[in-house]
This record gives C-alpha cells, structure tokens and sequence, in this order.
C-alpha cells in the first residue's frame, strides 16, 4: 500500500524535493541553491550550538573559580553551626547563602521550561523521522524522468534512483539527526545549570530558536515561488506496518514518554 505525505517547509525537506526535480529537469541552478541553504543552516546552527555550549561552560568554569572559596567558606560555616548548635546571626556568609537560594528557580518551573524545551526538540526529530521514512521508503524507479510527475496544481514524487537513497540519508538526514541530540543534550544541560530565573528563561527561548533555525531560514530567504511549489508537492511512500505503528497512537505515547 503506499500514500502521498506532504513535506515540511524547512531547507532539508526542500533539498530533497528540489534535488529530485532539478535533477530530473535538468535545472542544476535549484540543486546548488538547495545544497547551499541545507549546508548553511547545519555550520549556522552548529556554530550557534557550538557557542551556546562554549558560553554556559565558560560561565559556568568562572562562577567556580570566583566562588569556590566563598562556597567552602560558607559550607564550612553551616557544617560549624550545625555541630556547635549556633545560629548564623553575624556569620559572614549568611546573606550570601540567603540570596544564592532566593535566586534559584523553583523546581516546578525548571521543569516547566525543560519539558517545553524538550517538546521542539521532539518535534525536530519527528520531522527528521517523516524526512527518513519519505526517503527510505520512496519506491525505486530505473530512470531519472520517471522519478517526478508535475501537474498543473501539484507535484509528486513517485521514486529516487537506487543512488539516491544513501546521498540523501547521509547529505541531510544524518546532519540534521546529531545537530538535534547535541542540541538536547548541551541545552538541558545548559539549563538545568543555571542559577538565576531569568538567565534559564533567556537561554530556553534562545535554544528554542537554534532548534528551528532551519525553519527560519527556509522561510526567510528561499523565494516565494519555491515554498508556493514546496507547499503543493507530496511524496509517494509505501505504508508498512512499523510505520503505521509510528504514526498511531503507539508512536504518539512513545515521544511523550522520550520527552518525559
């Protein structure tokens, strides 16, 4: 059985629509640009992660060097007033552990703001799924003409060459797979470092960016005309049991439980 699945408005999804009808019109202009945008929005959001990471480590590794000693001081002087029964009336760092514990976000909206965090990142692999699955499972033709049908309202891709399968799993599906997981795991972390409220609110919504940059580059400098086209085309896939099982409720219940 196969099906028609239309595809997702980000420069990955159109690197494979416009590779496949550039290669069978003949257009090599649309396959460079295509290229172009999808190796640009993997070195931007790997430079943007890059730097997110080498930010929070940084302030991270100069928070402990400044505060280390404060930090023993201060534990110091709780284990003492534990052990000597005292109270902490005119310790020095009194006010310095008042304040460090005010300023921490409540357990709760930590992991209110994880959880939504977690949920784009969800959403990221969801459509790097339906791109791997719209790309493995596209039917095998012999001749490059035969892999596009254009009509007047739409356009349909009906097949890749044997070649293609592993050019485009390799050129965009696998880019986009380890930029997504790095992305989760520097910016839970990220997050979950953080000591003040709106520092962590500031870097959820930043992250939260990086994860769709490909979307916003897509919708900011790709041409009208070729979204229009990208809107109104589909892709012809077989329909196999493990993919009804991803697209049912099963597969519903196994992101929430990834994401939990």
């Amino acid at each position: 059985e196969n099906i028609l699945v239309n595809l997702h408005g980000n420069v990955y999804s159109s690197a494979f629509a416009f590779t496949v009808r550039s290669m069978c019109e003949g257009r090599k202009g649309s396959l460079v640009m295509a290229w172009i945008w999808a190796a640009f929005a993997s070195f931007v959001e790997g430079f943007f992660i890059y730097v997110t990471y080498a930010y929070a480590a940084y302030r991270l590794e100069l928070s402990y060097f400044n505060d280390v000693d404060d930090i023993s001081a201060a534990r110091h002087s709780l284990i003492s007033a534990i052990e000597t029964n005292i109270s902490l009336s005119g310790q020095a760092y009194e006010r310095r552990i008042i304040n460090m514990c005010h300023n921490l976000p409540s357990p709760l909206f930590f992991c209110a703001v994880e959880f939504i965090f977690c949920c784009f990142c969800m959403s990221n692999l969801s459509e790097i799924r339906t791109l791997f699955c719209q790309i493995w499972l596209c039917p095998t033709v012999m001749s490059r003409q035969q892999t596009m049908e254009e009509h007047e309202s739409s356009a349909l891709i009906v097949g890749l060459l044997p070649k293609d399968y592993w050019v485009f799993i390799v050129g965009l599906v696998i880019p986009k797979t380890v930029l997504t997981i790095v992305l989760w795991y520097i910016g839970t972390a990220s997050v979950a470092f953080t000591r003040e409220m709106h520092h962590m609110i500031f870097r959820a919504i930043v992250l939260i960016i990086i994860s769709h940059l490909d979307s916003v580059l897509f919708h900011s400098f790709v041409s009208s005309s070729k979204k229009e086209w990208l809107v109104r085309s589909q892709v012809l896939m077989a329909r196999t049991q493990c993919l009804r099982y991803g697209t049912a409720w099963p597969g519903e219940l196994a992101k929430l439980a990834a994401v939990l």
